[in-house]
């Protein structure tokens, strides 16, 4: 690509997308969530684990992954009406 161009990362693309089909879904399977990103079940596990460790996801007791405080904590602060400087 020229150095103009625009730069996608697939592995962060990946995890993007993973995070917005969670947050559709309210919870994916790990074999849904495979299929859903076109990956191997092992490929899914990573990006999920990753995620899960940043806590953009977690994982229930039901092994279903869905949306973390991370990703929460970010929506909340991009709620209309918020003051960033005062965080309310």
């Amino acid at each position: 690509m020229s150095s103009r161009g625009t730069y996608v990362l697939a592995s962060v693309s990946r995890a993007v997308r993973t995070v917005e089909l969670v947050a559709a879904a309210g919870a994916l399977r790990l074999a849904d969530l495979a299929a859903a990103l076109g990956v191997s079940r092992p490929g899914a596990f990573r990006i999920a684990q990753t995620l899960v460790a940043h806590r953009w996801l977690v994982q229930g007791e039901d092994r279903r992954y869905r949306i973390g405080p991370a990703a929460r904590n970010l929506a909340d602060a991009t709620e209309p009406g918020r003051d960033d400087a005062t965080g309310g």
